[in-house]
């Protein structure tokens, strides 16, 4: 066999194992949050109102957690750079997420059986949790306006996903699934 065939021959051997780990490793990512959000430990987060439309994305819920207020910062106008810490938040009886404290990093912190570890952006003003928008389907707003607060799925101290949104009451917004009609 020349060698330009052999390399050709191997090249096509290693194209086809990339894109198959690929393929493995997209469908492993989307088996996992699935799992999360079928068995993860639910967490419930106070909401703030805020704007939910935007014209080029469709209808949206753009989310601020009342948590964000607790994280106090200092403003710095001289480090205007977005940092990256962790809130430290107690999960009480009713699954409430509330302020502990805020760490740099999470690699050596110490938490007790009731505690999650939740990342925030800091920068000089205000601090972010993320994520910040809930996308739902258009003319729904109505439903996702009474949200108080944000269901989140644990899993582990340190993953999670937002799950849904609910009411005062904490119970799950849904929007109502479109009937079918049939013709005669």
């Amino acid at each position: 066999m020349p060698k330009n065939k052999a390399t050709h021959y191997v090249v096509k051997i290693f194209a086809v194992g990339f894109f198959v780990l690929i393929v493995f490793g997209l469908n492993y990512a989307i088996y996992d949050k699935k799992n999360l959000k079928e068995n993860g430990e639910i967490v419930y987060l106070q909401l703030r109102p805020v704007d939910p439309r935007a014209l080029m994305q469709g209808d949206y819920m753009a989310l601020a957690y009342d948590l964000e207020l607790k994280a106090k910062i200092d403003p710095d106008p001289a480090k205007p750079f977005i940092k990256i810490k962790y809130m430290v938040v107690d999960i009480d009886g009713n699954k409430m997420a509330q302020f502990n404290r805020l760490e740099n990093n999470k690699k050596d912190l110490k938490l007790t059986a009731n505690q999650k570890i939740m990342k925030i952006e800091v920068n000089q003003y205000r601090s972010i949790m993320k994520p910040n928008t809930f996308f739902f389907q258009e003319g729904h707003g109505d439903i996702y306006a009474k949200a108080k607060y944000g269901i989140f799925k644990f899993k582990g101290n340190d993953v999670y996903i937002l799950d849904g949104l609910a009411d005062e009451n904490r119970k799950r917004l849904i929007s109502p699934q479109p009937t079918s009609v049939s013709g005669s």
